[in-house]
């Protein structure tokens, strides 16, 4: 399992947490709103989704592709995509 650190685009998580946080500081100011609190834990949620999915969720997709297909234990695969790849040790 990777850590915070080495996850694809981090940046991504100030789209989920920081519209997040402020409108928590504008519903302190303001006063409780259902509907802020709403949008609050929706983007807190995604966030922590987001978080999920490229920590360990891509891992045991790839995980269970690899298995799948019956590779030899010597095989190598290359992660072609976008971000700074991934590592598969069967």
């Amino acid at each position: 399992m990777k850590s915070i650190w080495e996850m694809d685009a981090p940046i991504g998580l100030a789209f989920f947490f920081g519209p997040a946080l402020i409108i928590g500081i504008m519903m302190l100011i303001s006063g409780f709103n259902t509907v802020s609190a709403i949008m609050v834990l929706v983007l807190v949620l995604c966030g922590l989704k987001y978080m999920h999915t490229s920590i360990i969720g891509k891992y045991r997709i790839m995980k269970s592709i690899v298995n799948s297909i019956h590779l030899k234990k010597d095989s190598k695969i290359l992660d072609a995509g976008c971000g700074h790849g991934a590592e598969y040790v069967s």
